[in-house]
């Protein structure tokens, strides 16, 4: 038994002609059934070790289930950090989106997010898709564009007559509140939640009261300062 060169149909070794479509059979050119049939073996078995193969790696990337926590996150205006914790039972993740005023860190089964401040004054709205697998899922952040709190620790002060440091320190979720002095007075240095000021002597006849004022957006917090007058001179010690 040969196989016609043509429609490949199984026909006598004697055919001339092949009974199926009709063309003359090349002697020289048909393959027997049995060599024909171990070539396809050769063909299949290779093609079966493929499909094998990527059924099983495609098992073993494969992701059945992806879940986050938190899904919803909220910043201040000044920025801040938090986790998203990645539980999945596939091979890796990645992260598909993120804003770009978040700054992305990965670690293990942690995606580690810090915002950056917001000088836009408008609240941020957005979003980070992680992906395992043809599985995704989406955790919604927001950042506030102004601050909503504005406290001092302290109310009142008292500084020497003869000049003095005094500091102040204040709790907000702002940026940098704008400070408000009186003339003799004026701001040294501030660091995240202190700022330190100089009030120069009080060389008037009378006790100082002054306020300073912290604001930031619609925010405002205001802490008393008192400075007793110097006391008068005697004659002892102008000589």
């Amino acid at each position: 038994m040969i196989i016609c060169e043509h429609c490949g149909q199984i026909i006598g070794d004697d055919e001339r002609y092949c009974p199926h479509c009709g063309m003359r059979v090349d002697s020289a050119r048909v393959v027997p059934v049995h060599q024909a049939r171990r070539k396809m073996v050769w063909f299949i078995f290779p093609a079966l070790l493929a499909l094998i193969f990527s059924t099983l790696l495609y098992r073993f990337y494969s992701t059945s289930r992806l879940e986050i926590a938190p899904t919803h996150i909220k910043f201040f205006k000044y920025g801040g950090e938090d986790i998203i914790e990645i539980d999945y039972d596939g091979f890796t993740w990645k992260v598909d989106k993120s804003p770009k005023w978040l700054e992305l860190n990965t670690h293990d089964r942690r995606l580690l997010i810090t915002a950056l401040p917001n000088l836009t004054g408008q609240t941020r709205r957005d979003s980070i898709v992680v992906s395992s697998g043809s599985h995704h899922a989406t955790a919604y952040v927001s950042q506030l564009g102004a601050a909503t709190f504005l406290r001092l620790t302290q109310s009142t002060d008292t500084a020497y007559a003869v000049g003095d440091t005094i500091s102040i320190t204040y709790d907000s979720d702002g940026l940098a509140p704008v400070l408000t002095l009186p003339d003799y007075c004026h701001e040294i240095s501030r660091s995240n939640d202190e700022i330190f000021i100089a009030i120069s002597p009080n060389d008037s006849d009378r006790m100082r009261r002054a306020r300073i004022i912290l604001t930031e957006d619609t925010c405002s917090a205001t802490a008393m300062f008192i400075q007793p007058k110097a006391p008068p001179t005697t004659p002892d010690e102008d000589n």
